[in-house]
């Protein structure tokens, strides 16, 4: 039962949400968030003292998985609580279906990270991302929420295409679909199994929104709701690096042609969604494009192949989980308050809210990389690792390129402390809001005062999967 204790906690709240809904008429969107956030906290506190690690029925709970799980659970309870306003105010006969999506997201992120069978790798990936497209569409009000939503599952169903042919071949060059058994037979790559790898990598390209395969991130960012972007920016993009590093460590084999490919996808990755970002208006279609330099960012501790890589990335993820999402749901606020997705809108921010100005400038830094926050020990360890993994090309691109996102995010950060007002309507803060923000700015601030807790957990969570 240890094995499944995350998945069965988040389906058994799931069955305590859809019981509520029987009795609850008036506030669903608020109790059901809430509630949901309260007990995915409760399921990260029992976990930690019952964590067991095991492998059963082609699943395993292990440091790696684990500290994912964690991940994914900290996200949830930020987009539950962040979430709530929207529920209320826009889907509000939709707060159960909202949630109960939510949830099974969750459940198939956490099957994901501890799959070790081709099979059900791939059955836990559809279980993220049908949710997904359902989610991006809710709110049939706003006529791009319904476009968005049918191109996320167009692309969304074209890459798990690619993802299960890449998958087939590795599955006939290994003669297994178990993760043990396929890394005793692939020692040697034939070219049966690099077509495999490369199918691979593009579908998982796809999920993780790499360039080439970024083009439909914008559109969505822009499109879906900027509560429910808050998660969609950071979980699943978690969980794709999660396959990505399983696969490359634990079933390709050991000198891997893929990682001179990662490198270069790296770096495109980052030149394209830094560059494209410079001259975005919209406040969402540029933290898309940071988002996609971001990913390139992450590579970069992918293609060093290192344990040190690897952990960096995990750390990243964590600290990019608080900056993303923060940054996000006060954007959230701000197209409640105006309807005005223009970074323009921002002007004067910090006369009319001090404090949130405040929490939008700690996480732009931080997305930024500016000391001492946590993004800065963020990008500073990848790149770390990037040198020690020879890529010193990548981390001096990296370099320049983090110059060029902090113009850009200075920028917005110039429109809320230098400029005049432009709207004198005060921002509409409620309290779920201001709940989530203020979770985010805290996991900001703690990790860029006290790296090394993070780091360490980091270490721990690869011990094992690098052997």
């Amino acid at each position: 039962m240890r094995t499944f204790i995350f998945e069965i906690g988040l389906f058994l709240i799931g069955i305590i949400i859809f019981l509520i809904d029987i009795f609850v008429k008036r506030n669903k969107g608020k109790i059901f968030g809430y509630l949901s956030s309260l007990l995915f906290f409760l399921l990260l506190l029992i976990s930690t003292f019952l964590y067991l690690p095991s492998n059963k029925f082609g699943f395993s709970l292990d440091n790696f998985s684990f500290y994912l799980k964690i991940l994914f659970l900290s996200a949830g309870i930020i987009g539950s609580i962040g979430s709530i306003q929207y529920v209320e105010e826009k889907i509000p006969d939709k707060s159960l279906e909202y949630f109960l999506l939510l949830i099974f997201s969750l459940i198939g992120m956490c099957f994901l990270v501890s799959s070790r069978n081709i099979l059900l790798f791939f059955i836990s990936f559809e279980l993220i991302s049908i949710p997904l497209y359902a989610l991006a569409g809710f709110y049939k009000k706003d006529i791009r929420s319904s476009e968005v939503s049918l191109k996320f599952l167009l692309v969304g169903v074209f890459s798990s295409a690619i993802l299960f042919f890449g998958l087939s071949f590795i599955y006939g060059s290994g003669s297994s679909g178990d993760f043990d058994i396929l890394k005793e037979n692939l020692k040697e790559a034939s070219p049966i199994l690099y077509l495999g790898m490369i199918s691979f990598l593009v579908g998982l390209g796809f999920k993780i929104a790499a360039v080439p395969f970024h083009t439909w991130l914008p559109d969505t960012y822009e499109g879906a709701p900027s509560a429910f972007v808050s998660f969609l920016s950071v979980a699943p993009k978690a969980a794709g690096f999660s396959a990505l590093i399983r696969f490359l460590f634990e079933v390709f084999p050991k000198e891997n042609p893929l990682i001179p490919v990662i490198a270069l996808i790296s770096a495109l990755t980052m030149t394209i969604g830094n560059l494209v970002a410079l001259p975005q208006t919209n406040i969402k279609r540029l933290l898309a494009y940071s988002s996609i330099a971001h990913i390139g960012y992450m590579l970069v501790g992918i293609a060093a192949f290192n344990e040190m890589g690897i952990s960096m990335v995990l750390f990243y993820l964590f600290t990019y989980l608080f900056s993303n999402m923060g940054i996000f749901l006060i954007v959230e606020s701000q197209i409640n308050s105006y309807n005005d997705e223009r970074i323009d809108a921002l002007k004067g921010l910090s006369q009319k809210n001090p404090i949130l100005s405040l929490s939008m400038l700690i996480f732009l830094l931080s997305l930024g990389g500016i000391p001492f926050v946590a993004g800065f020990w963020a990008k500073l360890f990848v790149f770390l690792a990037g040198v020690k993994g020879g890529y010193w090309f990548l981390v001096l691109l990296g370099g320049v390129l983090a110059i060029v996102a902090l113009y850009y995010y200075l920028m917005v950060a110039k429109r809320m402390y230098i400029e005049e007002i432009e709207n004198n309507e005060k921002i509409k803060l409620t309290f779920p809001l201001k709940l989530s923000i203020g979770i985010s700015t805290i996991g900001v601030l703690f990790f860029g005062i006290f790296p090394k807790i993070l780091v360490n957990f980091s270490d721990w969570a690869i011990k094992g999967i690098i052997k």
